[in-house]
């Protein structure tokens, strides 16, 4: 088993609905224990299986960073195991920060309510039915708006919205540029100037060739 790559918004496969597990077998283990080590790694509280690229519906939850003491250690003391949960939130509203590791660097203000039944199928295939308090009750409705395409960016306001994915994209830009530099200093200490000057003439090349493909072209002839 091994921690895997989260995808960060706005990767498409994240807003994909996530289809229902009908084998209960070694291959759901190994996706959970994925979907642990990963959760140890990234440091988070939750995660859903399309954030690490697997559209089916399971979810691991740390309760205890929520204050509160696993309902359901059948996996584990520590991490509660959801699988094709179904979830009903009632009760009143509860506005409150959330962060996600699909959405790195930032967080926002969600309302959520402050109870929910779940239906679920633990790792054997037997169902189970709790209901949970606030808060973990609004982590597991953050988890599992991930199984229906949604991330906490479509709850908060406009306005709020605008701000983070602004800051989302300034900071994959500067990512990007710094992966270049890497790349090109790594050219240069291996292969020498020349490498790199031949590098960056072959990438205007590339780049000028996409612009003058994307360019409209002139319409010839007499307009009527």
């Amino acid at each position: 088993m091994t921690a895997k790559r989260v995808l960060h918004y706005p990767d498409e496969r994240l807003r994909a609905i996530s289809d229902p597990v009908a084998e209960f077998g070694e291959d759901l283990k190994s996706l959970v224990q994925d979907m642990v080590d990963t959760l140890e790694v990234q440091g988070g509280a939750g995660l859903a299986a399309p954030q690490i690229g697997v559209a089916q519906r399971v979810l691991v939850i740390k309760p205890k960073l929520f204050v509160e003491e696993s309902p359901d250690t059948s996996h584990s003391p520590d991490v509660w195991v959801l699988v094709n949960p179904v979830v009903r939130a009632a009760g009143s509203e509860h506005k409150w920060p959330e962060a996600c590791l699909s959405v790195p660097l930032s967080s926002g203000s969600v309302t959520r309510l402050e109870e929910c039944e779940v239906k679920y199928q633990r790792l054997d295939g037997t169902e189970h039915t709790l209901s949970v308090k606030w808060p973990l009750a609004g982590a597991l409705q953050h988890e599992n708006d991930h199984l229906n395409g949604i991330l906490y960016l479509d709850r908060v306001g406009t306005l709020e919205r605008s701000l983070i994915t602004r800051r989302l994209t300034k900071a994959v830009k500067h990512a990007g540029r710094a992966a270049e530099i890497r790349k090109e200093q790594e050219i240069l200490d291996l292969r020498g100037p020349k490498a790199l000057l031949a590098y960056r003439a072959q990438k205007s090349g590339a780049a000028l060739g996409e612009k003058r493909r994307n360019k409209p072209g002139k319409k010839f002839g007499r307009s009527k």
